[in-house]
């Protein structure tokens, strides 16, 4: 028995932390003194015109389902149409990735070959004028290695 009223207690305490969460939330957005006198300007127009004002009690009541209906369906409808446009885009850069990889692949490809291509004419060229044109006095164009051996330029052109 105190397990259900320990139960019922804190449901209890959860609801009322509840309700006075959403009461200062909209005390923030309306302001009390603002709120009774809104209360008050409603309950004198009920008092002076009831007819006209169960018009338009009937009214907010009965419009107001299929307002907020409609405005669920079009909350509803923006919601899937933003998920739908974000699936769309993104089975298409999926699509699109297939595509620009094997195209980078083969760039980066010819690109290494270009390079390649490009270093070994420029030894081939440079052995070649060494050995027809420039004989000994080129051969202090040598690159140096990493550890430093080869000879400087031994004259200045």
């Amino acid at each position: 028995m105190s397990e259900s009223n320990g139960i019922r207690g804190t449901v209890t305490d959860t609801a009322a932390g509840a309700y006075s969460y959403a009461q200062r939330s909209f005390d923030r957005v309306v302001p009390p003194a603002s709120r009774q006198q809104a209360y008050d300007q409603v309950q004198t127009f009920a008092h002076t015109r009831p007819i006209l004002f169960s018009a338009l009690v009937a009214q907010v009541v009965f419009c107001s389902t299929p307002i907020l209906i409609f405005s669920a369906f079009v909350f509803s409808t923006l919601v899937f149409a933003f998920g739908v446009a974000l699936l769309f885009s993104l089975f298409w850069f999926g699509v699109a990735l297939f595509v620009l990889v094997p195209a980078l692949l083969g760039a980066a490809s010819i690109a290494l070959l270009v390079w390649a291509w490009a270093l070994g004419s420029f030894l081939a060229a440079r052995w070649l004028y060494v050995q027809l044109v420039g004989g000994e006095s080129t051969k202090a164009f040598r690159v140096k290695s990493a550890d430093g051996a080869g000879a400087p330029p031994s004259k200045e052109y």
